[in-house]
């Protein structure tokens, strides 16, 4: 192998690590079910993420991203509350 080589595999993997389709896991999450809670949001972001080599903090970033997604309604219980 040459250096030209490792350097050409290493651009390729840094295309595999692209960011995730937050669509996607919007799509995923409202499949058979309408409504989701946050720790399902965790759980698929976490998945995908997982899948790219991202850690925890990664998952915890882009849950907080796909919570302000525009597609995403917070519902609220008679109460009033979350």
């Amino acid at each position: 192998m040459t250096k030209e080589s490792i350097e050409s595999l290493k651009g390729l993997e840094k295309e595999a690590v692209k960011e995730i389709d937050r669509s996607e896991i919007l799509r995923k999450l409202t499949t058979m079910e309408a409504v989701f809670q946050e720790k399902d949001l965790f759980k698929e972001a976490g998945i995908a993420l997982s899948q790219r080599g991202k850690g925890l903090d990664d998952v915890k970033a882009e849950v907080a991203a796909l919570k302000h997604h525009p597609d995403l309604v917070k519902l609220r219980g008679q109460d009033g509350k979350a």
